[in-house]
């Protein structure tokens, strides 16, 4: 349930990002930043973060605070 109310949040200012868990782990999907150059579409990538990878990978692209 939490992790809907975050993903809400995240639709609203970063469109890119989306949470769910997976074992105990948190699986963060992005569209990479990237495009490639020839089509213009960019992939979409994956980490499975503990909770605490998680937060700080989300800060590092400051999108948590």
């Amino acid at each position: 349930m939490q992790l809907q109310r975050v993903n809400q949040r995240l639709r609203l200012r970063f469109s890119n990002y989306w949470l769910s868990e997976r074992d105990g782990k948190i699986l963060v999907r992005y569209i990479s930043p990237m495009a490639c150059p020839r089509c213009g579409t960019a992939e979409t990538l994956a980490e499975v973060l503990t909770v605490e990878e998680a937060v700080r990978f989300l800060q590092s692209r400051e999108i948590l605070v």
